[in-house]
């Protein structure tokens, strides 16, 4: 049964070849149709995660300081079963890495009699974040790509907004 479906397959892709192929013998040109219409929400997600990861990528390239590459990963949070997507700063995930390291310390008696270290982590990322938001600040305003880049991920960011407003508020 299966053989008859893959030799239907390979008949349909056969005469298609075939047509594509007279059709470039003949110089003639194929018609173009163009289809608009509405992404779904799945479809603005994804294409919201696509334009995250270029952004992300080309703020990568052109910073040059790697405390503030954004790094995205796909984790189950402490008590959930559900992924969820999370982009960050280098400097947060060395700030969390200390904050682990200082809980793991203190809980079992490395930290000197539960000392504190002078590298708060929340301090760490107090210091870093403003400068954080100057650097891209900066960075979109000196380099159209990424100036591009941001408006076209704001841009799908909005039409998803829409979008859920619209079907969620349908009665």
């Amino acid at each position: 049964m299966n053989h008859l479906y893959l030799t239907k397959f390979v008949v349909v892709l056969l005469v298609f070849v075939q047509g594509v192929v007279l059709a470039a013998q003949d110089n003639t040109t194929i018609e173009e149709i163009e289809i608009t219409g509405q992404r779904s929400l799945v479809g603005l997600r994804l294409a919201i995660t696509v334009a995250e990861d270029g952004m992300y990528l080309l703020w990568n390239e052109l910073n040059e300081d790697d405390l503030f590459d954004i790094y995205c990963v796909r984790e189950a949070r402490t008590g959930a079963l559900i992924k969820q997507r999370r982009c960050e700063p280098g400097f947060v995930t060395e700030a969390t890495s200390l904050n682990a390291r200082d809980f793991f310390s203190q809980a079992f008696g490395n930290s000197g009699g539960g000392v504190i270290t002078p590298n708060n982590p929340q301090a760490v990322v107090d210091y870093y974040t403003p400068i954080y938001h100057q650097k891209m600040k900066d960075m979109i305003l000196k380099n159209p790509q990424m100036l591009e880049a941001v408006v076209n991920l704001e841009n799908l960011r909005s039409k998803l907004d829409e979008q859920k407003s619209a079907y969620f508020s349908k009665e």
